[in-house]
């Protein structure tokens, strides 16, 4: 198991820290751990990344997920109904028809 230089102060946190510890690959690891270098106007500069901030990235993210589903099932209701309606609107004019076809040959037998 890879040691991660993480600080847990939740219990979700520390869910995280132990899933990546049982997880993460060396290279993870040592991104973790190290930072990232970036270099920047010629200057060398450590991107550091902590629990606290990636639990506000998740959250932040899980919210707009959640509203591109909730639209999505928005636009899956609405097209659902239109097929419903679709439907019930082929099997009414059907039955119109019939029931029209019905009256004409009625009228045709009445009228011989």
């Amino acid at each position: 198991m890879i040691k991660l230089n993480l600080t847990a102060n939740t219990k979700e946190q520390e869910q995280i820290k132990t899933y990546l510890q049982n997880n993460a690959s060396e290279i993870l690891a040592e991104k973790i751990n190290n930072g990232v270098k970036i270099t920047k106007d010629n200057k060398t500069l450590i991107n550091k990344k902590d629990l606290d901030g990636f639990m506000k990235f998740a959250c932040v993210e899980t919210k707009n997920l959640l509203n591109k589903a909730q639209v999505m099932l928005v636009l899956k209701i609405i097209l659902y109904l239109v097929g419903i309606f679709t439907t019930l609107k082929k099997i009414i004019l059907k039955e119109n028809y019939t029931i029209l076809q019905r009256i004409i040959k009625q009228k045709r037998i009445c009228c011989y």
